[in-house]
């Protein structure tokens, strides 16, 4: 199942250019095609490490900046990724977190999405196919999280997330995709 509709964007384009006269709808189509592209193009990271550090601001109090490192399944190295938040009333660290992985693994996530898989909130999929799925921020680590009742998104798509390090300034977080899954014994006699 293909998600991504081409006559949606070119509609969206052109009704983008009427509210934004000064960009042609030319030029808008080409933008969100690009978005699509490289998220098609992008390799599959095995594994992200995220550093998160916590520094003050006078405005904001404690500010997230982060920095992702991606490899891929035999070491090689993809790339670093960083970015920060600020502001108040929402959740930031989830909101870099975010960031990063929609810097490197967006395609993975296209992918999903693409399979049909029903993905949970934190994760959002354009219903009319405009816009590239991507992860959402501001909704709380724990929807990115492993967890016991509820799958978060990375472990609905076939990776696993752990918090590896905290502190009062720093947290640190590892991302592995794909995990296998272990086969279930059967202890019956």
């Amino acid at each position: 199942m293909k998600i991504k509709n081409l006559k949606n964007i070119k509609a969206r384009s052109e009704a983008n250019s009427i509210c934004e006269p000064k960009e042609k709808p030319a030029k808008i189509e080409a933008r969100i095609l690009k978005e699509w592209a490289e998220a098609e193009a992008q390799p599959d990271p095995a594994v992200i490490d995220i550093s998160i550090e916590w520094t003050k601001s006078r405005m904001w109090g404690n500010t997230p900046h982060a920095t992702g490192r991606a490899f891929t399944k035999d070491g090689t190295f993809i790339g670093c990724y960083t970015t920060k938040a600020g502001g108040c009333g929402y959740d930031k660290e989830s909101t870099v977190i975010a960031k990063i992985l929609n810097q490197c693994m967006r395609g993975v996530l296209l992918k999903a999405a693409n399979k049909g898989k029903k993905l949970p909130y934190g994760a959002y999929v354009d219903p009319k196919g405009v816009f590239v799925p991507r992860f959402e921020g501001g909704v709380g680590t724990s929807c990115f999280e492993d967890g016991y009742n509820n799958p978060g998104v990375i472990q609905a798509i076939g990776g696993s997330m752990k918090r590896v390090a905290s502190g009062k300034t720093f947290d640190t977080w590892e991302i592995k995709y794909p995990v296998r899954q272990r086969k279930e014994k059967n202890d019956s006699i």
